[in-house]
Order: C-alpha cells, then structure tokens, then sequence
C-alpha cells in the first residue's frame, strides 16, 4: 500500500479533507480549521485518515482534536500512524507536551495508551514530548 500525507495549514483549502470529516464524523468545516494543522492521509491516491492538531501557544502544548479513519479501512493501523504524524508535528514546534481530546471514546483511549498518554480527567490524555 502507497501512502501519502498531505498537511494543511490554518487557511489553506481543506477540500477532501472536510469531505471525509463529513464521512467519518458527521461533519465539515467547523471554527476550530482556523486554530489548527489537519493532516490528511492518502492511501492509493484516495483519502483513507485525518487528523488534525491545535495549536495553544499560550499553555505550551498542542491539543490533537481529531483522528479518524474511513469505516473499511479502520483496524489496519492508519490511525495509529496519523497519531504518530500529528506527535511529530507537536515535536517540532517544541511544545512540552501535547493534549488529545477521548471523552471516554474506548477506541480513543486505547489506542492513545498504547502510544504513551496518560489518562488526565473524563476528556482529557497527555503525553510529555
């Protein structure tokens, strides 16, 4: 399998992107594209996983709000991968710790666990970087 990771700033069209968000979610565009990195992922030129990361400078973290996978592509570890995409790009910006939204969500939260998060409240897993 081909995969490719298109990244998509604040401002930039979101295009497929809102288009699977609608798909996985029940949704599209919402006010948060404005604060936040959504990264799409392709896999044999059609989008199969997004994500996306807020930035909170202010606290010094980064917030990761969404990770989705297509209904029939899911179990197969694409979720996993973008959640290592959306960490890496928390690393970069240096951020000492990044945030990730569960809402006691079990899929969420196992697959956040197995990747280093730490259970904060109801909502909330951290992860020191």
């Amino acid at each position: 399998m081909e995969h490719e990771i298109v990244k998509k700033m604040p401002g930039e069209d979101l295009g497929e992107i809102l288009t699977l968000r609608k798909e996985i979610f029940g949704y599209g565009e919402d006010d948060l594209d404005d604060y936040g990195i959504n990264i799409l992922l392709e896999e044999n030129g059609e989008g199969a996983a997004i994500g996306r990361i807020l930035l909170d400078p202010e606290n010094d973290r980064l917030i990761i709000d969404q990770i989705g996978v297509v209904e029939k592509l899911r179990r197969r570890g694409l979720g996993t991968g973008m959640l290592k995409h959306l960490e890496d790009i928390a690393r970069e910006s240096k951020s000492a710790e990044v945030w990730a939204k569960a809402k006691s969500n079990k899929a969420a939260v196992a697959l956040l666990s197995k990747q280093g998060f730490e259970e904060y409240d109801y909502f909330w897993m951290i992860k020191e970087l």
